[in-house]
């Protein structure tokens, strides 16, 4: 009890020396802090699609994991981040004002980066375009430590320098399909950009490298339909040219003109073989019925008899003269076949001179030599190719050709 009564006591007597300690540590506190930088941090996820994603032939993506370091290594890369400082850049000078905070950039960093402009990097700034800026710039932009564009890069300056943005923190979530982007710089507005440009330029890149097998093989295959675009247009020109040389008006119902034509023409080759190789047979059947008539002939049997005449010395006195001859009914019979088959044998002699003399009046001694192999000869058409050095197609056309007429 007595403890207690001594610091309450204590603290008694010491109550003024509390309240004016307390009031000036906190105004010192105040007062220093106030000249602090202030820090903001931004936190932003992208969904990346890597685990879901299928090649242009359909199979899933291997090696996920690799595929996502890929991605954080070209998000820190330094190529990735010259552009994202150099679009940064130029945001900044289309949107910035010089005494309003805005979401792009605070106003006294502005007046800040104003300062180090050169007016001739100002003139290049199209406020009213921040595409034209961003071309602007990277049509000024040179690897040189006097050029304003470079040097913001590569010198150690606040928001666009390498040394600034390699502090952008670039991790994939866990073994999710997300990547995550942290960053903190002292102005809000430009933290914020500087994270979303990064993730465009990501995005375009990551787009370039998975689809540049792609897009090589559909340019090759355009370029392979455009050839054969050519060339159906020049082919398509020279069957207008033909068409017009050759008077083909309709060009389908030609064809079928032509196509009746050809049938024709076979029609009338395998008629006119097939008659001279009947009329040939025919020949034959009628010589060897022949023989065998001459043969019948001879085998007749004779018959004896009387003839009443007249005396050559007495014309009036009657005489009585023994004759031997052929049976009358049989030589008969078979002198009729005979003359029947004489006949018919004349009719396929004309048939077939009509055909040799033909053949013979033909101009061309190559189709005429075809015809008598074909014709007079026996062969087929395949045979007479092979022996003359033509294709069966060949020596059908030139047939067909002497036949037409």
């Amino acid at each position: 009890m007595d403890i207690i009564q001594f610091i309450a006591q204590f603290f008694y007597r010491i109550r003024y020396w509390l309240l004016w300690g307390g009031f000036i540590v906190t105004a010192l506190v105040a007062y220093f802090t106030q000249f602090l930088p202030f820090s903001y941090t931004v936190n932003s996820n992208i969904y990346a699609g890597v685990t879901n994603v299928t090649n242009i032939d359909g199979s899933k993506v291997e090696n996920i994991s690799s595929t996502f370091d890929n991605l954080i290594n070209i998000a820190k890369s330094k190529s990735t981040l010259e552009k994202v400082s150099l679009r940064l850049l130029a945001t900044n000078l289309v949107y910035g004002e010089e005494w309003q905070d805005n979401m792009y950039i605070q106003a006294k960093h502005y007046r800040q980066l104003l300062q180090h402009t050169p007016k001739e990097v100002l003139a290049l700034v199209d406020r009213s375009s921040l595409d034209k800026t961003v071309g602007n710039l990277q049509k000024y932009r040179q690897e040189s430590a006097a050029n304003f564009v470079y040097s913001m890069f590569s010198r150690p300056t606040e928001f666009y320098s390498f040394h600034a943005l390699e502090q952008i923190t670039v991790k994939r979530l866990g073994t999710s399909d997300l990547i995550s982007f942290t960053y903190t710089s002292p102005d809000p507005g430009i933290t914020q950009n500087t994270i979303k440009i990064l993730e465009d330029e990501l995005i375009k890149a990551y787009e370039i490298l998975r689809f540049s097998a792609t897009n090589s093989a559909i340019a090759y295959f355009e370029e392979q339909v455009r050839l054969a675009k050519i060339n159906l247009n020049k082919e398509e020109d020279n069957l207008m040219h033909y068409n017009v040389e050759h008077s083909v008006i309709n060009y389908d119902n030609q064809s079928k003109e032509l196509a009746v034509t050809k049938y024709n023409l076979d029609d009338r080759e395998e008629l006119a073989q097939r008659t001279y190789k009947s009329a040939v047979a025919l020949r034959r059947m009628l010589e060897d019925k022949m023989e065998k008539l001459n043969e019948r002939a001879e085998r007749i049997p004779t018959v004896a008899g009387t003839v009443k005449g007249s005396m050559n010395t007495f014309p009036y006195i009657e005489t009585h003269m023994r004759v031997v001859m052929s049976e009358p009914k049989q030589t008969d019979v078979i002198y009729r076949q005979m003359m029947i088959n004489g006949k018919r044998q004349e009719q396929v002699d004309e048939l077939l001179t009509e055909i040799e003399e033909f053949i013979s009046l033909i101009p061309d001694s190559n189709a005429r030599q075809i015809f008598e192999l074909i014709y007079l000869n026996g062969k087929t058409q395949q045979e007479v190719g092979d022996q003359l050095g033509y294709t069966k197609g060949r020596i059908s056309q030139i047939v067909s050709e002497n036949l037409k007429d």
